[in-house]
């Protein structure tokens, strides 16, 4: 179709349209560390080994299992993230105890939200062992994205109609229904925002037990649509 042929039919108009709403999380990540100090590497390095069994059975206790791709829809799965070695330092005096810790990385997904209580509770038993921070999410496939693309549709619709109004006109046809970006920019789809992460280290030591509250999620769904609206008649110049 020629662009003389488009112009008879009227002008496009784009608009953009965002929605969000607040919903519950579907999953939470954990991550935590074994920490321990001893007068050689070696010792350091057994006795991370040993906590880090005594956890994993803890674990298994509360019906968890090790993450894989298989096992990550799971309520409960784990996966030891790093191992490493280094010198302990007297922080007070600033200076090498001559010691060596050890440090394992540990990272718990959780998707059974009535664990939460067990696993605090789990935590405080386990001596070397501390949480460091959580971080919760929305699944991909969670049912509100569907529902929040619909409502950005129907925004959009809406807004095309009173942009094409408010110029004497009337849209005609839907010309284009794109994610956002696709029509220029680089914006994504949809997305999560705010209050995902809550920290939980600030010295708690040995036994400290965080909140694991799950925090609600912001999610934000938009889309970029074009419209064919009826020809807009200019309005007659003024005379001079």
């Amino acid at each position: 179709m020629s662009e003389q042929s488009n112009e008879s039919h009227g002008p496009l108009l784009s608009v953009r349209s965002e929605v969000e709403r607040i919903v519950d999380p579907d999953s939470a990540v954990l991550n935590g560390q074994i920490s321990i100090a001893r007068e050689t590497k070696e010792e350091a390095l057994r006795a991370a080994a040993i906590a880090l069994a005594s956890l994993k059975e803890a674990l298994q206790d509360l019906g968890g299992t090790v993450d894989t791709a298989s096992t990550h829809v799971l309520p409960l799965t784990w996966s030891t993230q790093r191992i490493i070695t280094m010198p302990e330092y007297d922080n007070s005096l600033r200076s090498n105890t001559g010691r060596t810790v050890a440090n394992v990385t540990v990272h718990l997904s959780l998707r059974d939200f009535s664990l939460l209580e067990q696993l605090e509770e789990m935590v405080a038993t386990q001596e070397h062992f501390r949480l460091m921070h959580a971080s919760w999410s929305v699944d991909a496939d969670n049912p509100s994205w569907n529902t929040l693309r619909n409502e950005a549709i129907q925004e959009a619709l809406r807004k095309g109609m009173d942009y094409a109004a408010a110029l004497g006109s009337n849209v005609v046809s839907v010309e284009h229904v794109a994610d956002l970006g696709l029509l220029g920019g680089d914006e994504p789809e949809h997305r999560a925002r705010g209050g995902s992460v809550a920290a939980m280290g600030g010295g708690g030591g040995a036994g400290f037990v965080p909140s694991l509250d799950p925090i609600p999620q912001r999610i934000i769904a938009g889309i970029e649509a074009r419209f064919r609206i009826a020809p807009v008649p200019l309005p007659a110049r003024p005379s001079a």
